[in-house]
């Protein structure tokens, strides 16, 4: 049996342990609100950043203005030989009449050039014992051992054979579902105030092989950080609903129908992924809104006038003389 001047060290000991950790307890949560500063300030380089971007942008559609107005190819005052300006009045019949010229400009506003596509493809092998892994585990849920990365996401396939099974979603909810994917945000590639777009389409296949569509092609637009471990597909509710199922079945009558075949179930999810960027012109990978042209032609002046002029003056290129009263 250990003495009491034993205890008293032990005692001592396990003290001084609690003062150490407490002091590093102290200087962790130091490091982690300097942590906390610093990631605000790189937010603030972000938004000055985009600013910056945007201001240069406009800066550029200036410059294009200027130089249209010095070569007179635009502006309030450019030259016009039907109405010339007040300085031309006084000789406007010594005037040389310049002939017109015509410019053509495309431009093309792009939408879909900073989406990002990618397919999962999932197989779940040994269906009729999926419950009594999961039981076995404590999970609620099977889910992919790998996540897709499209964009600035990672999706997480997931699959629940009880419809009334709580399942963590974002904003810290729970909701219902049997098949879906999970939203993982890499937030060193985003904002997470800002916006992004996600689409997506489930497909289950067949005993033919062949996939159908489950459901409708979904949809949804929400900043960054509501996005975090979002659930989509087809029967997520968020209520006390419970999900509907692969097709409406169960997942014990969903081991009997055409879409478990030998004992497996087969799942394709299409997902497209746009984050915030504006929309992009086609010349370039600039992201501002602001439409640059994309090319101009300069049709050369006519030079038919000038031709006609020398056959009169200087008889260039003529093989006919008429005689009037000999002359």
């Amino acid at each position: 049996m250990a003495t009491a001047a034993t205890i008293r060290q032990e005692l001592e000991q396990i003290n001084a342990s609690i003062e150490q950790e407490n002091q590093t307890q102290m200087q962790l949560s130091q490091e982690l609100d300097e942590a906390t500063e610093r990631q605000r300030l790189r937010r603030e380089v972000d938004a000055a950043k985009e600013s910056l971007a945007i201001v240069r942008g406009q800066n550029s559609a200036f410059r294009w203005s200027r130089a249209n107005v010095d070569n007179d190819a635009g502006g309030i005052h450019k030259p016009n030989a039907q109405n010339p300006g007040p300085q031309d009045q006084g000789r406007k019949q010594t005037l040389n009449v310049r002939e017109g010229r015509h410019s053509q400009t495309k431009m093309e506003a792009n939408c879909k050039k900073a989406v990002s596509t990618a397919t999962m493809e999932w197989k779940i092998t040994g269906m009729s014992w999926l419950k009594e892994a999961l039981d076995q585990t404590g999970d609620s849920y099977a889910w992919t051992t790998q996540t897709v990365s499209v964009g600035s996401s990672n999706f997480e396939g997931r699959y629940c054979p009880w419809p009334l099974e709580d399942i963590w979603t974002a904003k810290h909810e729970q909701g219902h579902a049997t098949l879906g994917v999970s939203v993982d945000v890499d937030f060193s590639q985003c904002d997470n105030h800002q916006k992004s777009v996600i689409r997506h389409r489930f497909y289950i296949m067949r005993q033919d092989g062949q996939y159908a569509q489950w459901g409708q092609e979904g949809q949804v637009c929400e900043r960054n950080e509501d996005l975090q471990d979002l659930l989509l597909g087809p029967d997520v509710t968020s209520t006390s609903q419970a999900a509907s199922g692969v097709f409406g079945f169960s997942h014990d009558a969903l081991l009997q129908s055409e879409w478990v075949s030998n004992d497996t179930l087969t799942v394709k999810v299409e997902l497209e992924v746009r984050p915030f960027t504006g929309y992009s012109d086609s010349s370039s990978s600039s992201t501002l809104v602001l439409p640059k042209p994309k090319q101009s032609i300069e049709v050369p002046e006519a030079t038919i006038s000038s031709k006609f002029l020398s056959l009169f003056e200087g008889e260039k290129c003529t093989d006919v003389t008429f005689n009037v009263k000999g002359e």
